[in-house]
């Protein structure tokens, strides 16, 4: 065999071999283009499934904030009359007055019944122990004024003194829950808890 032969031979084996090199190149580009696209439809379509549950989410989310917005706001307004009435009872205990505030904290407690799905359980609980307060200085005042009413004109000064500052004390009492409230209120509608 020449040299020249060599050659030929040579250059046949290797055109075989990259003509074969050639297809088999074409061949796996071809197959990785397939395998991408069906990862690129799976991963679409992944992407679709998630973005319907996180619209879902949001959707439920931004239902449920927008209705506690709405019934914090409403307890806290009943919360304010409550407090007016304290008030206003804090400088003279009549009768009609402590009626007025028995009333308005029965309505109090029946909204934040009705919002009670909406609070979060720490807000709740504090807010029915504010009622709870409410309540005991309602009681401590009803006593002022009937020791006040009393028409024999006898009553223990000391009894009179005694309730005076356990008013003062749930007044102070409440006050502060109110200042913590309205702080956690805040916090929430702000959406700084969750």
């Amino acid at each position: 065999m020449s040299l020249v032969e060599v050659f030929e031979l040579a250059a046949a084996v290797i055109a075989s071999i990259g003509g074969a090199g050639a297809v088999l190149f074409g061949l796996s580009g071809w197959l990785g283009k397939v395998y991408l696209q069906k990862e690129k439809a799976k991963l679409e379509k992944l992407q679709s499934k998630y973005s319907l549950v996180l619209e879902k989410e949001r959707v439920a989310h931004q239902r449920y904030s927008d209705s506690q917005f709405k019934t914090y706001n409403e307890v806290w307004a009943v919360l304010c009359e409550v407090e007016r009435v304290c008030e206003n009872l804090w400088v003279k205990a009549r009768p009609q007055d402590v009626r007025i505030l028995a009333r308005t904290i029965k309505e109090a407690r029946q909204q934040l019944k009705s919002g009670a799905l909406l609070f979060e359980e720490s807000d709740y609980k504090l807010l029915n122990d504010l009622f709870d307060d409410f309540g005991n200085f309602q009681f401590g005042k009803h006593r002022l004024a009937e020791f006040r009413q009393n028409q024999t004109g006898y009553y223990d000064d000391q009894d009179v003194y005694t309730l005076i500052e356990n008013n003062r004390e749930i007044r102070e009492r409440y006050q502060v829950i109110l200042t913590r409230i309205k702080n956690d209120f805040r916090s929430q509608i702000r959406g700084e808890r969750l």
